[in-house]
């Protein structure tokens, strides 16, 4: 396979198909949200999923194919396992004396060349691309219906192809995973998905009685804010979230300044420090669950850490959050036997007597506000969250 030295965008204004504005606007929306530029051209609605599967080929010199199930080798396609070709999503197809095509609905299949090579006895094993509805379909006809696709499996997909929406619609027996990245791609889930979209989006279920919510979602290191919305009835359920703010690909990429991490580590021994957390307007839900990171980025990944909200899904699923219940000092209190080594706060005010409370607990606690007045306590220092094209990032000032 010859790849050409040109970009996917740079080829599609060559051939007239966008424009280098819509390439700029691709670029723009890739940097906020991740994934590829093809999946934002496809997400801005400036391409057609067939279109950047015809252009990626067309790019890597490899054909693009639709192949209906009568019209490949099922002998050949069945020396590959049901679910090594359902996990990687790639299918021998077509025998040619040793040489093998292979089909994948994208090029991160290429890296798995060898393995069907191995696997079928080829001598050459030669890519082409196809459509994931394609490639399910062929697997399915191939090795019958599959189990369903993990939920976490299932998001990071959507996440990486730069999706604006996902979500789940299940009914009585079976369940199907969709996000929209410009088209709307479905997949079969897994049976367990309930209980994985519990350990995945915090929280994942809304509050009693309403049908939309905030939250914040954990996939892979991938964090961000979602808007949720839920519709059920009897034992039918629709879940649907519109993605929000990408925070951080963990702790470690994102930035501190080398004073703030400094102040941190040496709060024990100056007999702790108290740090008021500031960020841009309008970002307090991103500002708070990138919050509860803080501890490991600042301290290190086994700092022991609480993170203390007056909200639901204030906080990334995986985080140890105590709910307040409207008095942060009687939430402090039941806190000091654990001796943690620090204590994030996300509240809309904090007076005096509970930062003194929480000073207690840990040597190192960090509050954000979310009101806008003065704050009421004193706190040692002031930590400012930076929200822009760079990363998030946290300054000491």
């Amino acid at each position: 396979m010859t790849k050409r030295p040109i970009r996917l965008g740079e080829m599609l204004v060559q051939m007239g198909r966008v424009t280098a504005d819509e390439v700029e606007r691709a670029l723009a929306h890739q940097q906020a949200h991740g994934g590829y530029m093809g999946d934002a051209l496809v997400a801005l609605g400036i391409l057609s999923r067939e279109e950047l599967w015809w252009g990626l080929a067309n790019q890597h010199d490899i054909p693009f194919v639709h192949l209906r199930p009568e019209n490949i080798d099922h002998a050949l396609a069945s020396r590959v396992s049901a679910a090594w070709a359902a996990e990687h999503r790639i299918l021998p197809v077509l025998w040619d004396e040793g040489r093998v095509t292979v089909v994948m609905p994208d090029l991160g299949g290429v890296e798995r060349l060898d393995e069907v090579r191995l696997l079928t006895g080829a001598t050459e094993v030669v890519p082409a691309l196809t459509s994931p509805e394609s490639i399910a379909e062929l697997i399915e006809a191939v090795h019958g219906p599959a189990e369903g696709v993990g939920l976490a499996a299932f998001l990071a997909e959507a996440l990486e192809r730069g999706a604006t929406a996902f979500g789940v619609s299940a009914r009585p027996g079976r369940a199907t995973g969709w996000y929209r990245a410009g088209d709307v791609v479905c997949r079969a889930l897994a049976p367990e998905w309930r209980d994985a979209l519990g350990g995945l989006v915090s929280p994942a279920a809304p509050p009693a009685g309403e049908t939309a919510w905030s939250a914040v979602a954990r996939v892979g290191g991938d964090v961000r804010t979602l808007e949720c919305h839920a519709l059920v009835s009897g034992e039918a359920t629709e879940w649907a979230a519109v993605s929000g703010a990408r925070l951080a690909a963990d702790a470690a990429r994102v930035e501190a300044d080398a004073a703030l991490v400094r102040r941190a580590r040496e709060a024990r021994r100056a007999g702790g420090v108290a740090a008021r957390v500031v960020c841009p307007p309008g970002a307090h839900r991103a500002a708070e669950a990138l919050l509860a990171l803080l501890p490991a980025l600042l301290l290190g990944d086994g700092a022991r850490a609480i993170h203390l909200s007056d909200r639901a899904g204030a906080a990334p699923p995986g985080t140890l959050v105590v709910s307040t219940d409207g008095s942060v000092g009687a939430a402090a209190a039941g806190l000091e036997p654990f001796v943690p080594d620090a204590v994030t706060v996300g509240v809309e005010a904090l007076a005096a007597d509970d930062l003194m409370a929480l000073r207690r607990v840990a040597p190192f606690v960090a509050v954000l506000e979310r009101h806008d007045a003065a704050p009421a306590a004193e706190f040692d220092c002031v930590a400012r969250l930076r929200l822009d094209e760079g990363g998030p990032a946290w300054m000491l000032e």
